[in-house]
């Protein structure tokens, strides 16, 4: 089994259903193995996807989780951060795995303000964007421990699902109270990059690069912590994480002192999370322009590109696993 989790460059997002880039992934690895897409519009390196994975992976013992980091970017919250509650559901059912370091990292962001944290990809922080905390999230664990018991959310998604929904979207206007399983998955098509967005990306990153190098070896420390914090290490072992990059108009537009820094950068986190026990590897970096719809997402070349390029890294770590021979 073959998990994919990590943000909407792995969700697919501006690529067809049909056509999306784990169709070819499964394509490519063919029937001994099973690619179930996980991806979510900013979900995180740990998040939705990892977490499915922990709680599958006693059952499937042969799964391999494919999740991404982009360059530079450091998640510090364990349970995630748009969508916790789907960690704390998992964690009040008993379904995670130890994690001492995880433990000690949730009691400590008790006590942290909120940080300014946008979607990587997307412009600046937003109300929809910053951490879920405070009475907030103490209504929401209060919410999912409840339901570790009384499993109203499973009710709820069966109706929703199979029979009707009660709740009005701007996107099911015209059909809001039909089954969810009536709604076909036809993808996203973006509009290409407006250059003001790839130079508002530059800017992110020479942010980021200046805060890396001006923190120096304490930025590399805590990559390896929060992401100890965020994988069991039995699920790390079982991990590939690709180290995303963006539209090659961004790398082009840098200054020659950034484009050094984004390679370096991008080289070393690859490293560090070997070292943690993690396959890793960097894509995007010598894909074209075409291959994007934006300054992030691939299209449906660029989907298969990553997916030609994925295919061995995944048969070579089921390799190493045991799974194949």
């Amino acid at each position: 089994m073959v998990i994919v989790g990590g943000d909407s460059v792995l969700q697919g997002y501006g690529q067809s259903a049909a056509h999306a880039w784990t169709k070819k992934l499964q394509a490519l690895l063919g029937s001994r193995y099973q690619v179930i897409n996980f991806g979510l519009l900013c979900g995180r390196t740990g998040e939705f996807g990892a977490t499915a994975a922990e709680v599958l992976c006693r059952d499937f013992p042969k799964l391999i989780l494919i999740t991404n980091q982009t360059v530079g970017t450091l998640h510090q919250d364990p349970d995630g951060h748009l969508f916790k509650y789907f960690y704390w559901d998992a964690y009040y059912k008993g379904l995670l795995l130890p994690n001492p370091e995880r433990d000690v990292r949730l009691r400590e962001m008790e006590s942290e303000p909120d940080p300014e944290e946008g979607c990587p990809g997307l412009p600046g922080p937003t109300a929809q964007t910053t951490r879920l905390k405070g009475e907030r999230l103490g209504e929401m664990r209060a919410e999912m421990a409840l339901d570790s018991v009384l499993h109203f959310t499973d009710l709820w998604n069966t109706i929703g699902y199979r029979h009707f929904f009660t709740v009005w979207t701007a996107l099911t206007r015209e059909s809001f109270t039909w089954a969810r399983k009536r709604y076909a998955d036809d993808g996203v098509d973006l509009p290409p990059a407006p250059t003001v967005f790839v130079a508002d990306r530059i800017a992110y990153l020479h942010d980021i690069f200046n805060a890396i190098s001006s923190s120096g070896e304490a930025w590399w420390d805590l990559l390896e912590q929060s992401t100890r914090a965020t994988f069991p290490e039995p699920l790390r072992q079982k991990t590939l994480i690709l180290v995303t990059w963006f539209h090659p108009a961004c790398f082009a537009g840098m200054s020659p002192a950034d484009q050094v820094r984004y390679v370096r950068i991008s080289r070393r986190m690859v490293d560090r999370l070997k070292k943690l026990g993690f396959a890793a590897v960097e894509t995007g970096k010598d894909f074209s322009a075409t291959d994007y719809t934006d300054v992030c997402h691939l299209v449906e070349s660029g989907g298969a590109e990553m997916a030609a390029r994925v295919a061995p890294k995944v048969r070579e770590l089921a390799r190493r696993l045991g799974y194949t021979h």
